[in-house]
């Protein structure tokens, strides 16, 4: 997940860490709301405000 979007691992690569504000790392269903997948998620929230269609 890049900033609360569900996102490829390809999308990644393309990530300044300079940009990365925080990371969230979740096991199994542990991540709140629609976000949660049976494998685990990890959130990555950058800096960059990203629009929503």
């Amino acid at each position: 997940m890049l900033d609360g979007v569900r996102s490829t691992m390809r999308s990644y690569d393309f990530i300044d860490p300079v940009e990365v504000e925080g990371l969230e790392v979740y096991a199994g269903g542990g991540a709140p709301g629609g976000f949660s997948d049976p494998c685990g998620t990890i959130a990555i929230w950058t800096r960059i405000q990203v629009r929503r269609r």
